[in-house]
């Protein structure tokens, strides 16, 4: 949600409760801009979520060693609060105060409302960074952010849970496979025989081709995702995922 989020922009009128006729933006630098009322803007959320002012980050990029922040990769250990980090250590001093605000001042109220005590377990909601109000905007915010934006909390980690309880979701490598490690016998077009093949890959090849598809998976995120009122996949290209059982009952490809 914080990289993909589900609405991009989120459309703004200016209208000041002062009766005055210009409204003013003070901007990051300082600057003010003025701007006549009855102005729309659109709040790009993808840009706040990916604000090094307000989120933890590592000084360099896994998916892409050009960038000088790796906030466009999906880190999931960047929610949690670890002195002993990088990605802690390395933000901004601003990213370091909000965290230990939020720890002091925001424990029952947060700006993402999933966030909460897990109550006797190992990691609390004191563990967890919590970003400034304003900075995380899913689902909008203030007295017009989605209504339903608690149910669709819920309703996505018990969706999650369910399908994480019985299967391991990884991409489809199969595109990446080399002919010469193909299984024989029978035609490709059984499941379990596409898991041997994967399952007889060594560490390393098996490192090469999830590489490969990881790759193609972020670029296809890349080039591909557009929005008007939702964001959508245009193109033609899918990313293929499958969803292998825990119990080692096969697997699926979607």
């Amino acid at each position: 949600m914080r990289l993909i989020p589900s609405i991009p922009l989120i459309p703004k009128r200016f209208t000041p409760s002062d009766g005055k006729k210009i409204s003013t933006l003070t901007l990051d630098n300082g600057e003010t801009v003025s701007i006549p009322v009855g102005t729309f803007q659109h709040f790009c959320v993808h840009s706040v979520h990916c604000n090094p002012r307000y989120w933890p980050h590592a000084p360099r990029s896994a998916r892409n060693p050009a960038k000088t922040d790796d906030l466009e990769d999906f880190v999931p250990e960047r929610w949690m609060l670890d002195d002993n980090d990088e990605r802690t250590n390395s933000s901004t001093e601003q990213v370091r105060k909000s965290a230990q605000d939020q720890q002091q001042q925001q424990h029952s109220e947060r700006s993402i409302d999933a966030l909460q005590d897990h109550g006797g377990s190992d990691i609390g909601a004191s563990s967890l960074f919590a970003p400034p109000r304003g900075a995380f905007v899913p689902f909008s915010d203030g007295p017009r952010g989605c209504l339903g934006r608690r149910f669709a909390m819920v309703e996505l980690v018990g969706v999650a849970a369910r399908i994480l309880k019985d299967y391991a979701v990884e991409l489809d490598v199969r595109p990446f496979l080399e002919p010469s490690k193909m299984a024989s016998g029978s035609e490709m077009s059984n499941a379990a025989q596409w898991e041997s093949t994967i399952h007889a890959l060594s560490p390393e090849e098996r490192e090469v081709v999830y590489a490969k598809a990881s790759a193609r998976a972020w670029r296809i995120l890349d080039e591909e995702l557009s929005g008007l009122t939702t964001l959508q996949q245009k193109g033609k290209e899918k990313i293929g995922l499958r969803f292998v059982r825990r119990d080692g009952g096969g697997m699926v490809f979607v």
